[in-house]
């Protein structure tokens, strides 16, 4: 709990007037440390701040079945503020709070996980027959999680967490990709030479809510007022369409696993994504919320397998105008999905499964190829 959910550290130099546990002990002993923090308890386990990153963490094993917290509570005011501190977060896994760190070890089986800021209490679980992840941040022990319990992510429709590469908590993009993102916003808008101005940059679509996966797209939208463009809606509509088309036909641009597709968005327009996010102003319009989703998985099954069959047959059978209505029929299932049941219709679920397992780029590749090849005909 304490270092992996709760920030013990920070709670501490609230107490100490800005002194670090290290530092403290040095100066005055660990005996007044523990006077201090006594002292103030069960007020001090209680009102802990999360970790930066522990909310991110709890969002994810909470749809573990057969989760308890296994913490150390040295007395009866520690124990008091610890179960309070749960309360107040309506956490409802089964508390095990242990008077000594050794005691955890005794918690140790064949099929548990611990995961535990100490090295020390580590090993000793491990040494005592079970699983354990020495934590450091939420991101490597999600990881190290999906490793040990074989969580298989790529065909995954809803996650109980953010994607752990793209947001450092779920409020925050990471740094680095908040900069890569910014970065490719920039180049588009030299490359497409618009001498209107630039409202904002959205992140959005599936990669900015729960319903990733490991190589869904990250939709970029660039926000500028058509109406400084020009009068004629449909005309300014087709030109930036165009300078969009060209951008993402000419580019191959990823952020770890994810392309990256550009669009220009009229800053009157209103997003039908359940997440939005400002890339300028580095917060969210639109925050996602987690749902409890049900999705009819056979209903799913069966409608890719059947596509699946259409699209290797046509392929086959190299008809390109039978490929290109296959194509458009494809396309109007999914819209139809949308304007029915939203993102988690069966018809938009399904399109998704054909585009992440590629044959919706088969179908395009080979009605590209078969162009070509009518046209290199003498």
């Amino acid at each position: 709990m304490d270092g992996v959910l709760s920030d013990w550290e920070a709670q501490f130099k609230r107490y100490s007037g800005g002194i670090p546990v290290d530092t403290y002990d040095n100066l005055y002993g660990k005996k007044n440390r523990y006077k201090l923090v006594n002292k103030n308890s069960p007020g001090y386990y209680a009102n802990m701040p999360w970790m930066k990153d522990g909310k991110l963490l709890y969002n994810f094993v909470k749809g573990f079945p057969d989760v308890e917290i296994l913490s150390h509570a040295p007395d009866n005011k520690s124990k008091i503020g610890k179960e309070e501190w749960l309360t107040d977060k309506d956490i409802k896994f089964k508390a095990n709070l242990v008077p000594n760190r050794e005691d955890k070890a005794k918690f140790a089986t064949s099929n548990s996980v611990l995961i535990d800021d100490r090295e020390d209490v580590v090993n000793e679980f491990i040494n005592a027959g079970g699983k354990a992840i020495l934590h450091t941040n939420s991101i490597d022990t999600i990881n190290q999680l999906k490793e040990l319990t074989g969580i298989k992510e790529k065909h995954r429709i809803y996650n109980s967490i953010l994607n752990p590469s793209i947001w450092a908590t779920e409020d925050n993009l990471r740094p680095e990709v908040l900069n890569s993102l910014m970065n490719v916003a920039d180049a588009f808008y030299k490359d497409s030479e618009l001498t209107v101005p630039l409202e904002d940059v959205y992140f959005l679509g599936s990669t900015a809510g729960y319903n990733w996966t490991p190589t869904s797209d990250i939709d970029l939208h660039l926000v500028v007022d058509f109406s400084k463009i020009g009068e004629d809606e449909e005309l300014v509509k087709n030109y930036v369409d165009g300078l969009k088309s060209k951008w993402n036909q000419s580019h191959d641009i990823k952020i770890g696993n994810h392309p990256v597709e550009v669009y220009i968005q009229d800053v009157n327009e209103v997003n039908k994504s359940q997440s939005v996010y400002s890339l300028m102003k580095n917060h969210w319009v639109k925050k996602p919320k987690h749902e409890d989703i049900k999705v009819d998985k056979d209903a799913i099954k069966k409608k890719y397998k059947q596509l699946v069959h259409s699209i290797e047959t046509a392929i086959k059978d190299s008809d390109i105008d039978k490929i290109k209505k296959l194509i458009k029929r494809l396309y109007d299932m999914r819209q139809s999905g949308l304007d029915k049941s939203g993102e988690y219709s069966t018809e938009n679920l399904v399109f998704k499964l054909l585009r992440s397992t590629g044959y919706i780029n088969k179908l395009r590749d080979t009605v590209t190829q078969l162009t070509d090849k009518e046209l290199s005909k003498i």
